[in-house]
């Protein structure tokens, strides 16, 4: 539901961290966590969240 309204890069990753005979293997998908309901949640990267601030303060005050 997230990955309707976020593009990729603003979700939080999690690393995965694997180690195999061929060394250590990264990985990252989208940080995924249970809310109070136990609804599947996302974390957004802190960019994110201060521009969407910036910008609802903006259109509440100009408006």
């Amino acid at each position: 539901f997230a990955m309707d309204y976020y593009e990729d890069y603003e979700i939080t990753k999690a690393n995965n961290y694997m180690y195999t005979n061929s060394g250590l293997e990264i990985s990252q998908e989208p940080w995924v966590f249970k809310d109070d309901d136990g609804t599947d949640s996302y974390g957004l990267a802190a960019a994110t969240v201060v521009l969407s601030l910036i910008y609802k303060m903006h259109k509440t005050l100009v408006n």
